[in-house]
C-alpha cells in the first residue's frame, strides 16, 4: 500500500510537469517570452507585446505573431543558433534602435549585450532598445558560455 501511494505521487508530479511544459510551449509560440530583464545605462528592454491602455469601449490591438515580428525586424534582428553563435556577428546601429534577439535553438540561452543579460527560452525572442550616453560605443555580445560571439557598434543618431 505504501509503494502504491509513492507511485501515485510520482505520476501526479510527472503529469503536472508535462502539462506545464506543454502550456509554456503553446504560449510562447503565440506571444514570445515576456520581458523580465532590468534595463541598464547601455541597453534597455521593452515588452515583446504592448497592450494598449483601455478606458473601456476601445478595441485592443492583437499581439504580433513571430512571423510579423521577423518581417518588421528583418534588418534589426540577431539570431542565435544551437551553438550560441550570433548572426550577424558584427553590425552597426544608431542610438535608440530597437532590435530583436532571436533564439533559434530548442535550448534556452542567456544572451548578454553590452553587459546586460537576457534569458531567451528555446525558440524564444526578446525586443531590446539599444542606447548609450557615450557614443560611439561597442557592445559585446555573449551567449551562454560562448564569449564575444558578436559585437554591435552603436553610433549617434544625427538628425537633419
Amino acid at each position: 500500500m505504501k509503494n502504491l501511494k509513492k507511485y501515485w505521487w510520482i505520476v501526479v508530479i510527472v503529469v503536472a510537469a508535462l502539462t506545464s511544459v506543454a502550456y509554456i510551449k503553446v504560449s510562447n509560440k503565440k506571444l514570445g517570452p515576456s520581458s523580465s530583464a532590468s534595463p541598464s545605462p547601455s541597453v534597455s528592454t521593452s515588452p515583446a507585446v504592448k497592450k494598449p491602455a483601455s478606458s473601456g469601449g476601445s478595441a485592443q490591438t492583437a499581439p504580433k505573431t513571430y512571423d510579423q515580428l521577423v518581417d518588421e525586424y528583418k534588418d534589426r534582428r540577431i539570431q542565435f543558433d544551437q551553438n550560441c553563435q550570433a548572426t550577424p556577428n558584427s553590425i552597426t546601429y544608431k542610438n535608440g534602435t530597437k532590435i530583436m534577439l532571436d533564439n533559434r535553438s530548442a535550448q534556452p540561452a542567456k544572451v548578454t549585450v553590452g553587459g546586460t543579460s537576457y534569458s531567451l527560452i528555446g525558440y524564444g525572442w526578446q525586443l531590446v532598445t539599444l542606447s548609450s550616453k557615450t557614443l560611439p560605443k561597442e557592445l559585446q555580445i555573449d551567449c551562454g558560455r560562448a564569449v564575444n560571439v558578436g559585437k554591435i557598434l552603436l553610433q549617434a543618431l544625427i538628425l537633419p
